[in-house]
């Protein structure tokens, strides 16, 4: 079975990520921890759309030619509830791999 790498797969877990952080926001909970939220709930969904485009791929995210790194306000978890998510590709080795792969993890971005 291929993995499913694309848009409509983000978006329901991209909007539990803002349904969460918006009842904690209601809660009163405090910024800075919600901006780390923020970045730890991003963490875990660009984690599996990796491995998913890896997948796609059939690779393992362990032997990728990518490493896929948090920059910006993300990269801090520092994250206001509305904030772009600012991500690097970091591509070592294998051009062709590696550029199928940025695909594979981008265009559904």
């Amino acid at each position: 079975m291929q993995a499913r790498v694309d848009a409509e797969s983000l978006r329901p877990r991209i909007a539990r990520v803002r349904a969460t952080l918006e009842a904690e926001l209601a809660r009163g909970n405090d910024g800075i921890e919600l901006g780390r939220l923020h970045a730890r709930l991003l963490d875990e969904v660009l984690g599996e759309h990796f491995a998913a485009a890896c997948a796609s791929l059939g690779m393992s995210p362990a032997r990728a030619p990518v490493v896929l790194a948090a920059a910006g306000s993300y990269g801090r978890g520092a994250m206001a509830l509305r904030s772009d998510v600012d991500v690097r590709l970091l591509a070592f080795a294998q051009a062709s791999l590696a550029r199928a792969l940025a695909d594979a993890i981008l265009y559904p971005l």
